[in-house]
């Protein structure tokens, strides 16, 4: 029983690294995220959980009692961003089904992520230019995943929402470091 369980955890893990590594690197840009519609919302939550711990925890001079409000509103935050711009893109006219594209959308936020981390140790020049490229690589990756599955002419309205989402979190990252 063990052994199944063990191999399971491998394999999830394994697969979780080659979706970060497909994410990050250029093979999601290239093959236009289909990859990505294979979803699981195992990397948008740890993605959900790494951001609040990133951005709010390690201030020290704030007492646990808002840190814990802080980590709870922006957990809440992602997740129903997330669910508004997905069901905004469901009923304005994307040809994918809800659940793929929230898990597309939070999983694509991982640039951010990376980025937040880096901008931890660095001034806020170099902190304003990491989080903006963050931020204007998972816009470049939502492009590229969401073209071929759009309605002719609705793309501004898909997009917009997704936009705000990432930018919000983008500022919400630099401001909060």
């Amino acid at each position: 029983m063990e052994d199944t369980i063990t191999k399971r955890l491998e394999k999830g893990a394994w697969n979780l690294g080659m979706r970060v590594v497909y994410i990050l690197g250029k093979s999601c840009y290239v093959n236009r995220g289909e990859e990505l519609l294979k979803w699981d919302f195992t990397l948008p939550f740890i993605i959900s959980l790494l951001f609040p711990l990133i951005v709010y925890f390690p201030s020290g001079t704030t007492d646990a009692d808002s840190r814990n409000k802080a980590f709870a509103l922006f957990f809440a935050f992602i997740w129903i961003m997330g669910l508004l711009s997905a069901v905004n893109a469901c009923l304005v006219g994307i040809y994918l089904d809800y659940l793929p594209v929230m898990s597309i959308l939070l999983s694509e936020m991982l640039p951010i992520c990376i980025s937040a981390i880096a901008a931890k140790f660095v001034p806020f020049f170099l902190r304003t230019i990491l989080v903006t490229l963050g931020v204007v690589y998972s816009l470049i990756l939502a492009k590229r995943t969401f073209d071929g599955h759009v309605a002719q002419g609705r793309w501004l309205m898909v997009y917009q929402p997704i936009a705000f989402l990432y930018m919000t979190t983008g500022v919400l990252v630099l401001f909060n470091n």
